[in-house]
């Protein structure tokens, strides 16, 4: 049992090799057993999807990775987890119990959960005490404005104090532990955040651990116990390239139970850790002795690939906290085990050839003796290298355009590419995500030139309908109620199934409604709430929807008659006729249930209320089928965790 480091220049390599490894701990050993579900541990969702593909993938490289290469091109019964879900896993254990991976959605028992934290903060933000001086003035400042929204700023702001205190419980346990023992420096005393360690004071008194104790109890626990958390067998770290040292503690104990294995990507097979901080020692020289920068020659300030120190520093960081925790190992999370990779670095460093391969050359061998500016002067000259290019583009539109026009380019420059052997990056994808649609989808599945793409990483608020129209019904109270607003909630499938509705149906009550002049607002009462009194109700929901029943009520009398004022005023709709009255009767309904709903969220309640209130909203308005069950599901979920959330801080 231990805990291994696995490193390479080539991620693909290190997929290789964990499909290795991992077929062969299925196989043999003493904890070989096929029906045992691994745990692969991750950062994002994308890095899930890449990994198994390259898990099910028969392929090997050459050099010895393995003697076990999966040749099934199938791969299964591996869960996927984030790094802080197998901590909280594991902190589940702390009574010596076994517990299941199912409990981490059931029970709340952590105080000091983000979540949570933000409930508790939202308590203790009503009524801050008076203190001399006074350090809660600019938090008062912020939550008491003119607009009367102190509630709405309040948890804002505690949701926001939450978030940090949540990075502190990570990476800063000491500074958390001093402002327990009010042992915070003078210079904070007299700051403007002089509140944030007597916040914390005032949670840590109310009771409950933080994470950082948590983990330090886990840890001196963990030595005596005989099992391993959840009866892990094993687990794998893949594509993380930085973690807390609080985390890397947790995996280092957890080695001296099972195998832990961290495969992680290093950029050259060479040191390099000092190279920064070798050029940081000499700046620091040069500013003690005051002297400028200048005076030195500038081959001193380079120490190693300027590239790989500029854009390294994250791996860097990391690697150097896995050695500096792991060297010599300790009795308490033990050491680093040697695996012996060295045929996971590619035998040979990246050609200089092109430009790409100069740039790659000199970060494989972390040099910077004047050969990589040589290298990238020549492929330069060459004039024909489109191994790195860069495109400015005057908008996102653009820039897919010109994105596509370049892959199709590299697919037909070489028939062996596939579309599967490109990953795509963006700072945000949501920003991207409409035009990706646009420009992508022009072409048929079936044209030739149609290039199949999927988006990862995002949201589960951008991704499913059923969320997103979850969310809209929570906004009808700043809403004004817009024609196309509430059509756009029947376009949910979720919800026209709800209301009985069909696709064609709700095409045709859209008609009814644009040739019935309703626009927006809701009626008379609502438009003078909004600041528009003197609009009235014309081209209203509740004018409308008089013009389209007076108009079936009528009949044949309200097509004889041509005035405006055809029946108290009313001037009727005479299109709706026969069966086509249920359609207008579901529609009726539905919009006077948005309103219903749109009264009773007005109101502050208790939280318990609150999820009642919501969960009855879900069975009312959304239906679920094959597609979208999930979905709904995961929203009912989630009102249920804010319940517990504010139970856990007595808020219910």
């Amino acid at each position: 049992m231990a805990f291994y480091l696995h490193t390479s220049n080539d991620i693909e390599r290190l997929a290789a090799k964990m499909s290795g490894l991992l077929n062969e701990a299925r196989k043999s050993g003493p904890d070989a057993d096929p029906f045992y579900t691994e745990t692969v541990v991750i950062n994002s969702r994308g890095m899930e999807s890449w990994l198994l593909q390259q898990l099910a993938a028969p392929k090997s490289f050459s050099g010895d990775l393995s003697s076990e290469v999966n040749t099934t091109g199938v791969q299964a019964n591996i869960r996927f987890v984030m790094p802080n879900d197998l901590l909280n896993f594991g902190l589940l254990h702390l009574d010596e119990a076994t517990h299941r991976w199912s409990e981490l959605g059931e029970r709340v028992t952590d105080l000091f959960d983000r979540e949570v934290l933000a409930w508790r903060l939202y308590h203790l933000l009503g009524p801050l005490p008076d203190t001399e001086p006074d350090v809660f003035a600019g938090l008062r400042a912020y939550m008491i404005r003119e607009d009367g929204n102190t509630d709405r700023r309040r948890f804002q702001l505690a949701r926001e104090i939450a978030d940090v205190f949540d990075q502190y419980e990570i990476h800063r346990p000491e500074m958390l532990a001093a402002w327990r023992d009010s042992r915070e420096s003078d210079e904070l005393k007299h700051s403007n955040n002089a509140w944030q360690p007597q916040l914390w004071r005032s949670l840590a008194s109310a009771g409950g651990q933080s994470r950082d104790q948590r983990i330090a109890a886990f840890l001196k626990r963990y030595k005596s116990t005989q099992f391993a958390p959840g009866q892990l067998k094993r687990v794998w770290l893949f594509g993380i390239s930085t973690m807390p040292p609080l985390y890397l503690q947790f995996f280092r104990a957890l080695g001296q139970k099972i195998d832990v294995h961290l495969f992680l990507r290093n950029p050259s097979p060479h040191y390099w850790l000092d190279d920064e901080r070798k050029i940081d020692t000499i700046k620091l020289q040069l500013r003690l002795a005051e002297l400028d920068e200048a005076t030195l020659d500038a081959d001193a300030l380079e120490s190693g690939n300027s590239l790989l120190n500029s854009f390294g520093g994250l791996i860097r960081d990391f690697l150097g906290e896995i050695l500096e925790q792991c060297s010599g190992g300790d009795e308490e999370t033990g050491g680093l085990a040697d695996p012996s990779d060295s045929a996971l670095f590619a035998a040979e460093p990246p050609g200089p050839s092109t430009l790409l391969g100069a740039l790659q050359n000199g970060i494989f061998n972390a040099s910077n003796d004047g050969q990589e500016a040589a290298d990238c002067q020549a492929a330069l000259s060459s004039g024909d290298d489109c191994s790195l290019l860069l495109h400015d583009c005057h908008s996102r539109m653009r820039e897919i355009e010109v994105l596509r026009d370049q892959l199709l380019n590299w697919f037909n420059s070489d028939q062996s590419r596939l579309p599967r052997h490109v990953v795509i990056m963006a700072p945000d994808i949501e920003d991207y995500v409409p035009v990706i649609e646009a420009i992508f989808n022009r072409r048929a599945r079936n044209a030739a030139d149609y290039i199949p793409y999927t988006i990862a990483d995002r949201t589960a608020a951008a991704e499913s309908a059923v969320v997103q129209a979850f969310l809209a019904l929570l906004k009808l109270p700043r809403l004004r109620f817009r024609a196309s607003e509430v059509f756009d909630l029947l376009g949910v499938d979720a919800i026209a199934t709800a209301c009985r509705l069909s696709e064609e149906d709700v095409t045709l009550l859209q008609r009814w409604a644009r040739d019935a002049n309703i626009r927006w607002g809701i009626d008379a009462p609502h438009r003078k709430d909004l600041d528009f009194e003197e609009l009235g109700e014309a081209n209203s929901w509740r004018a409308g929807l008089d013009r389209l029943f007076g108009g079936y009520a009528l009949g044949d009398f309200a097509a004889a008659d041509t005035s405006d004022t055809a029946f108290s005023g009313i001037a009727p709709f005479n299109e709706v006729e026969g069966s086509n009255a249920i359609l207008l009767g579901k529609l009726a309904q539905f919009i006077d249930d948005l309103c219903t709903f749109r009264d009773r969220i007005g109101s502050p309640m208790p939280a318990t209320e609150w999820c009642t209130l919501l969960s009855e909203t879900l069975d009312r308005f959304f239906v679920g089928d094959d597609s979208t069950y999930a979905d709904i599901a995961a929203v009912r979920h989630a009102l249920e965790n804010m319940t517990n959330h504010a139970a856990a801080a007595k808020l219910a």
